[in-house]
């Protein structure tokens, strides 16, 4: 029997346009909610492509820009112990136009726990379009409450990978 696992995740915050055809640089809303996961033996195989990097597909709202949440698809790379970080990357449409964003957490050291309820849970992040130009920059947070760190917990499942 082949297992995967999968977990659900939110990240909410805001984001400014840096590109003015796009609208002025006020802050805006931008959240997303993933789940993510992949195949236990590729994504725990040193050497492997897969290895610690997982597929995500969920919804991603960016005010100014999407009119409500739209569909994301994409991959996150937890890359803690070669670039003490997390990658997040998400492509989504928009009238026809696709766009991704790019968000990492940065300087996750996980021998320094007591750094870890920042850098694990603050996400700095951009949406370039195909052309890679920057069109938004962000900062988006985990949430730290109760509820948001249970609903994370509680999400984490072992399937079967049919």
């Amino acid at each position: 029997m082949k297992l995967k696992f999968q977990m659900n995740e939110t990240m909410k915050g805001y984001h400014h346009f840096v590109d003015p055809s796009f609208g002025t640089p006020d802050e805006r809303i931008l959240f997303f909610t993933i789940s993510w996961g992949q195949s236990l033996r590729e994504f725990l195989a040193p050497g492997n492509p897969s290895f610690f990097l997982a597929g995500a597909k969920g919804e991603i709202f960016v005010e100014g820009l999407t009119k409500s949440p739209v569909p994301t698809m994409g991959s996150l790379d937890l890359s803690y112990l070669e670039k003490k970080g997390l990658r997040y990357e998400l492509a989504f449409d928009v009238d026809g136009k696709g766009y991704h964003f790019i968000g990492e957490k940065r300087d996750v050291k996980l021998w320094k726990p007591w750094m870890l309820p920042k850098t694990h849970t603050t996400c700095y992040g951009r949406i370039e379009d195909t052309k890679y130009r920057v069109i938004s920059k962000s900062v988006l947070h985990f949430p730290m409450d109760l509820k948001g760190i249970m609903s994370f917990l509680r999400s984490f499942q072992v399937l079967d990978e049919k």
